[in-house]
């Protein structure tokens, strides 16, 4: 276990408990924009709008913690999108 995953389980929380939240907000952001990133552009646009999201939350006179959590997921969530839509392409296996 790395640091962070350590003391999550001295709290409660389950080894993959990040792992699970980041894959949550990618499948909340796909139920809600089903379409795939169509090249690096939109998705640098996406990421663009959630980085923005967080400067936003981060500069309030009192920032919440929840929020500042959901943006970060959110952004981690375009990240894995972008890797996913286009930028991960698998080689045909030829027999």
């Amino acid at each position: 276990m790395n640091p962070l995953q350590e003391q999550w389980a001295a709290r409660g929380f389950k080894k993959d408990f990040l792992a699970e939240c980041v894959l949550a907000a990618v499948a909340e952001a796909r139920a809600r924009h089903p379409q795939p990133y169509v090249d690096m552009h939109h998705a640098m646009g996406v990421l663009d709008e959630e980085v923005h999201e967080l400067r936003m939350e981060t500069y309030k006179r009192s920032p919440r913690a929840a929020a500042l959590q959901e943006e970060l997921l959110q952004i981690a969530a375009v990240c894995l999108r972008a890797i996913e839509d286009v930028t991960f392409k698998p080689k045909c296996s030829r027999k």
